[in-house]
């Protein structure tokens, strides 16, 4: 078993969502997107308790992690309250704000088959680097092909988590999580047109409605077919991934229309997000 010692992490949210490092504060959340009419209450602070992250190789043959920027665990928040969320973990590559480092060295970890590694948590996340609010997660691990993967969904604070290291086959033609992950696009992207830098404050009055599940080879009719629509949201299954796209209104006599694309793995966590202005529809 490995033992990683503990210390301060923020790269890795650098690493996992482009953005992270330059935080701006969210919106406030549509309320008519889950329906209740009622702002989301504020989240409840938490103290924060040093947690064990055992991770287990349940596999035939090694699994290897990308470590450069600590082990590469993440963190989904069960409440879409909450806006995605990166674990403190060691960092051994850690650069301080402000400050200009050298290329960082690639770190590896290695699990041999059969073995586990122990991952100390602070209990702490970022930003904020206080304790997430108690309630559901899920914690998620993968190797560096992302073929080999452990997950749980755990009660948090707990005293120690686990996950089982595995081959992930798991692939999709539908929209899993469909209302969830519409919501988590939604969120995601009016947080971003809402900064002053792209569409203002004005953009967080953007109501898509419900998401729409949209196959592939149906995207470009659909495109076409909500041209004039004011708000859009599709969800878009690609095997193992799930894309997510806002359209928002286009601005009068403008030739293209404002987008923001997200991708989101089948557990409905953020792998990546990028806003563009989009040709069309």
């Amino acid at each position: 078993m490995k033992l990683l010692s503990r210390m301060p992490m923020l790269a890795l949210a650098c690493l996992l969502v482009s953005g992270a490092c330059e935080r701006t504060e969210s919106p406030r959340a549509n309320p008519t997107l889950d329906g209740s009419g009622v702002a989301a209450p504020a989240p409840v602070a938490a103290e924060a308790r040093p947690t064990p992250i055992l991770l287990l190789n349940t596999t035939e043959r090694p699994v290897r992690l990308d470590s450069t920027y600590g082990v590469p665990i993440s963190i989904l928040p069960r409440r879409l309250e909450l806006d995605p969320l990166f674990l403190d973990l060691p960092n051994p590559n850690l650069c301080p704000p402000g400050a200009e480092c050298a290329k960082p060295r690639p770190i590896h970890e290695d699990i041999p088959a059969g073995e586990s590694l122990l991952v100390e948590w602070n209990g702490r996340v970022n930003p904020g680097g206080q304790a997430p609010p108690p309630g559901r997660y899920i914690l998620r691990v993968c190797d560096e092909a992302g073929s080999v993967c452990g997950r749980s969904e755990v009660e948090l604070p707990a005293t120690e988590i686990r996950l089982a290291l595995a081959v992930d086959m798991r692939t999709s033609t539908a929209c899993p999580l469909e209302d969830y992950a519409g919501q988590r696009v939604a969120r995601t992207a009016l947080r971003y047109a809402t900064d002053p830098q792209h569409l203002g404050p004005e953009a967080g009055a953007c109501d898509p409605g419900p998401a729409r599940c949209v196959g592939p080879d149906e995207l470009d009719r659909t495109l076409e077919a909500l041209r004039s629509a004011p708000c859009s949201l599709l969800l878009v299954p690609r095997g193992r991934e799930l894309e997510g796209r806002f359209f928002f209104p286009r601005p009068k006599g403008a030739e293209a229309r404002e987008s923001v694309w997200v991708k989101l793995d089948l557990d409905g966590a953020l792998i990546e997000d990028v806003g563009w202005t989009y040709a069309g529809p």
